[in-house]
C-alpha cells in the first residue's frame, strides 16, 4: 500500500483475524465509531489489504473466499436482516456503522474504533499538508474532543480559510467552524437549535435558564435532553467545542443571534450579555456608560474581557461624543492584541486615538480607509508607500495619548537604524523599561522585526496580535 494507515494497526488485525477465521464458515464483522473517527478510511485500507493478497473484495456472490463491505450499514432499511443474508461459507462481511446494538449483538466480531492520540492527528494533518504549528494548536483548541476524529480533523481543515506565508500555511481567520454536514449538527433545528443557540450565547447554562426562550419547559428540558444525549451538548450543559458552537452560529445568522442576544439583555445587568447585545439594545446609549463603568472596575483583573465591553460601549453610543470612552477602548484592545474588535471600533470611528490604532492595524496587514494622521503616515512609510516620515515633537508627559509622539519616534529610528536618534526618543516615552532596553530595541528594528519593536517601546501598552505578519515575522 502507497499509504500508511496511522493508529489503526490493531484494528486491521483484527480484521485479517476475521478473515481467516471466516475459511471455515462465514463471519460476520461490525465496525464500531463515531461519524469522522475513520471508519470509511479502514475500509478503504482494508479493501486495498485483501486486494493486494488477491482476495475479492465487494462480492455478491457465493465464493470459495470473498469479503463484502458495507459503509454506514446502519442506514440500511434492516441492517440485521441484510448483512446476515450476505454471510456464508469463505465470505466475510464488514459492516461499518455508528452504533446499532441489534447489529452488533448479530456479529461473530466487534471492532470499537477509538479516538485517535492527539499526536497520531497532528502527524496525519502535517505530513498532508505543511502546516504552522499555530494551526495545529487553533485546530486542536476549537475541536475540543473531536480532534481524536481523524475525519472531522480533515473535513474541519478542508473548510477551514487558510493562506500561504512562504513555504507554510496559517490560519486567514481566528474562526474554525465544523463543516455543515457535521453528524452533531443534524438533530440541531426547530427548539433544539434555540436551545443550542442559548447554550452558544451564554456559554453554557443551566436548566432553569430555559425560561429564557419563553417556549413550552418541558419541550425545552425534553429537546435540552436529546441535545445532551446526542453529543451536542456536554453533561454540564455546554456546547460541546468551540468549532461546533461557530457552527451553530453560523447555522443561525446574524439576524437570529442578534434576536437571541436582545431578547437575553434587555432586562439583564450582566455585562457579558449586554455586551453582546450592544448597540440592538433599545436603551443602547443609556447602558453604555454602565457598561464602561463596569469595564473600569475589571480592567485590572480582566483586561481582556474589558476591552470587549468597551469596545462594546463605543459601539453602543451611536453617534454621540465619545472621545474618551474611545480612547480607553483602543488602549485596552492594543493592550490585549484584539485586532479583530480595534477594526470594528475604526469603522465607527475616527478622531486623535484612532491613528495609532490604525497605524498598528496597518502594520499587521490590515487594510484601512482611515486617512489618519502622523502614525498612519509612519506606518505608510514602513510598507514603502512614502518616501520617509518627519519625526515629531517630544513631550515628557502624554497619558492622554495611545501612542505618544516620543513612542513614535523611537519606533521609527530603530526602524530607520538611527541608534542614536532613537536612544534620545526613548528618554521620552512612558515605558521605563524600554528606555534600559535599547541595544534589544535597536537590534529588533535593524532585523526589521517590529513587533519586538513595538513591545519594547509600548511595554504593557501593546500585546502583538496571534495572528497575521507581525507574530510571524517575530517567530
Amino acid at each position: 500500500m502507497q499509504e500508511e494507515l496511522r493508529g489503526r494497526h490493531g484494528e486491521l488485525a483484527a480484521l485479517r483475524a476475521a478473515f481467516e477465521a471466516a475459511a471455515t464458515r462465514g463471519r460476520l464483522a461490525v465496525v464500531r465509531g463515531a461519524p469522522g473517527s475513520g471508519r470509511t478510511e479502514l475500509l478503504r485500507f482494508a479493501a486495498a489489504m485483501w486486494r493486494a493478497e488477491g482476495v475479492p473484495v465487494v462480492s455478491h456472490r457465493p465464493r470459495s473466499r470473498a469479503v463484502v463491505l458495507i459503509d454506514d450499514a446502519d442506514h440500511l432499511s434492516d441492517p440485521v436482516v441484510t448483512t446476515t443474508a450476505m454471510r456464508m461459507p469463505g465470505c466475510l462481511v464488514v459492516a461499518v456503522c455508528r452504533d446499532h446494538a441489534e447489529l452488533a449483538e448479530a456479529a461473530d466480531v466487534v471492532i470499537d474504533l477509538p479516538t485517535l492520540s492527539h499526536d497520531v492527528v497532528t502527524e496525519l494533518i502535517t505530513t498532508r499538508d505543511p502546516l504552522d504549528h499555530s494551526v495545529v494548536e487553533a485546530l486542536g483548541t476549537a475541536l475540543g474532543p473531536l480532534y481524536g476524529n481523524p475525519g472531522t480533523v480533515l473535513a474541519t481543515l478542508g473548510e477551514t480559510n487558510l493562506t500561504w506565508v512562504g513555504d507554510l500555511l496559517f490560519l486567514a481567520t481566528n474562526r474554525i467552524s465544523l463543516p455543515k454536514d457535521h453528524h452533531l449538527l443534524e438533530h440541531v433545528h426547530g427548539l433544539a437549535h434555540r436551545v443550542a443557540l442559548l447554550c452558544v450565547v451564554r456559554q453554557g447554562i443551566e436548566v432553569t435558564d430555559l425560561k429564557l426562550l419563553k417556549e413550552d419547559l418541558a419541550e425545552c428540558g425534553r429537546a435540552l435532553d436529546d441535545l445532551v444525549e446526542r453529543g451536542v451538548l456536554t453533561k454540564d450543559l455546554k456546547v460541546a467545542c468551540p468549532a461546533l458552537a461557530n457552527a451553530i452560529i453560523d447555522r443561525s445568522g446574524e439576524d437570529e443571534v442578534r434576536r437571541m442576544h436582545v431578547a437575553l439583555a434587555v432586562d439583564s445587568f450582566d455585562p457579558d450579555l449586554v455586551a453582546l447585545a450592544g448597540r440592538d439594545l433599545p436603551d443602547a446609549p443609556h447602558r453604555a456608560r454602565w457598561l464602561a463603568d463596569r469595564a473600569a472596575e475589571i480592567e485590572a483583573t480582566d483586561q481582556e474581557r474589558a476591552g470587549r465591553w468597551l469596545a462594546a460601549a463605543v459601539l453602543m453610543t451611536q453617534d454621540r461624543p465619545c472621545g474618551r470612552l474611545c480612547y480607553r477602548a483602543l488602549a485596552v484592545l492594543i493592550a490585549t492584541g484584539q485586532h479583530e474588535l480595534i477594526r470594528t471600533v475604526l469603522k465607527e470611528r475616527e478622531d486623535a486615538s484612532t491613528d495609532a490604532a490604525a497605524m498598528l492595524l496597518l502594520l499587521n496587514g490590515d487594510h484601512t480607509s482611515i486617512n489618519g494622521g502622523p502614525a498612519v503616515a509612519l506606518a505608510r512609510w514602513w510598507l514603502g508607500e512614502r518616501p520617509d516620515w518627519t519625526p515629531l515633537p517630544m513631550n515628557t508627559h502624554d497619558d492622554e495619548a495611545v501612542i505618544t509622539n516620543a513612542e513614535l519616534n523611537a519606533i521609527y529610528h530603530a526602524l530607520r537604524f538611527d541608534a542614536q536618534a532613537c536612544r534620545t526618543a526613548l528618554r521620552f516615552v512612558r515605558d521605563d523599561h524600554a528606555r534600559d532596553s535599547f541595544d534589544e530595541i535597536t537590534e529588533a528594528g535593524t532585523a526589521g522585526d517590529v513587533a519586538t519593536v513595538l513591545e519594547l517601546v509600548l511595554g504593557h501598552r501593546y500585546r502583538t496580535p496571534d495572528h497575521g505578519p507581525l507574530k510571524l515575522y517575530q517567530r
